[in-house]
This record gives C-alpha cells, sequence and structure tokens, in this order.
C-alpha cells in the first residue's frame, strides 16, 4: 500500500526513504516472529566466499552499466544531490534490510509454504523486489531492478548468503543515487 500512495503522489516522493523504511520494518517483523533460523535467512559463515567473488563480479558489471547509463543521460536530475546520510542511511540500512526482505525472508516463506522450485522463488522474489521501484515512475530504473533481482536471486539460490548480495546491493544502489539514476 505504501508502495502505491507514493507511486501516485498521496506520500510525497521526497519522504520515500522514510516510508520505505518503515515499511520494511514492518515486514521484516513477521519474519522474526515466524522464527526462521540464521542458515534459512542467509545469515551464516557457509558460501561467503563464493557468494562474495561471484557478487563482486555483478558489481563491477553492474556499476559498469549505471556508468554508461548515466553517460547515455538516463538520470533524473531531479532527484539528485542525497545528503551523505542518505548515502550512509541507504548503505547501512535500506540495502541489506531490503535483501533480508526479498532473499532471506521471502525464500524461507515461500519454502515453507510448499514452493520450492528454483525458478519460482527467483521469479516472485524479483518481482516483488522490482513493484517496490515503480514509485520512481522510470522504466530503465524498473528494468534494472529486474535484472539485478533475477541476478541477486539466482546468487542467493545458489549460495544462500546474505552477506554477498547486501553488499553489491547497497554499493549499486549508492551507486545509482550518487548518479541521479535513483
Amino acid at each position: 500500500v505504501a508502495v502505491v500512495l507514493i507511486w501516485s503522489g498521496l506520500i510525497p516522493f521526497a519522504y520515500r526513504f522514510q516510508v520505505l523504511a518503515a515499511l520494511l520494518l514492518v515486514l521484516v517483523a513477521p519474519g522474526v516472529h515466524r522464527g526462521f533460523d540464521r542458515r534459512e535467512l542467509g545469515f551464516t559463515p557457509a558460501h561467503r566466499r563464493q557468494a562474495r567473488g561471484w557478487n563482486l563480479f555483478f558489481l563491477v558489471v553492474g556499476a559498469v552499466a549505471l556508468l554508461a547509463l548515466a553517460r547515455a543521460g538516463w538520470t533524473m536530475p531531479l532527484h539528485s544531490g542525497y545528503p551523505l546520510t542518505a548515502f550512509l542511511f541507504y548503505l547501512f540500512f535500506l540495502g541489506p534490510v531490503q535483501e533480508v526482505i526479498f532473499r532471506g525472508i521471502l525464500f524461507a516463506e515461500m519454502r515453507k509454504s510448499g514452493i520450492v522450485d528454483g525458478r519460482m522463488l527467483v521469479l516472485i522474489s524479483t518481482c516483488t523486489f522490482c513493484f517496490l521501484h515503480i514509485i520512481y515512475h522510470n522504466p530503465a530504473v524498473l528494468l534494472l531492478t529486474l535484472v539485478s533481482g533475477l541476478v541477486w536471486g539466482v546468487l542467493f539460490l545458489r549460495w544462500p548468503s546474505i552477506w554477498g548480495v547486501s553488499l553489491s546491493h547497497s554499493l549499486l544502489g549508492a551507486l545509482a543515487m550518487f548518479l541521479g539514476i535513483l
């Protein structure tokens, strides 16, 4: 509901980080209450090395793609010029919490409900992650989140470590903010 309210303009776009942070915390609460263990959510040292390597590779490829989009003029100058606190908030809170929700909790919830096909896990988590970004009214942002969601979903499916996807998500998101794409 909050995403639709921002998208429709009923909640001012300028408050998106605060509203989305509250929404994400509301979404984390049931996952915590459901009692998933750390391993189910990807908080495990297992697979960390492989996950970091592949996420680093995606981080480099994603950064090059973002720089190319910015150079091609796919920026939103009305929304650029974030204060340092917005970058820090995104790096250390919004990016990681989105990954905990869309990869950790959502994967665990789907598995618990009987959805175990990896393609469905990735597709559903990607679509919900992508939907969160409709607030930008920008097809390029939706395409970026679709591709990123697919990559992070596949990486999390293959090496279920929340650390790698959180790091690459946070750094790519902060770069997209810096370049004026978000």
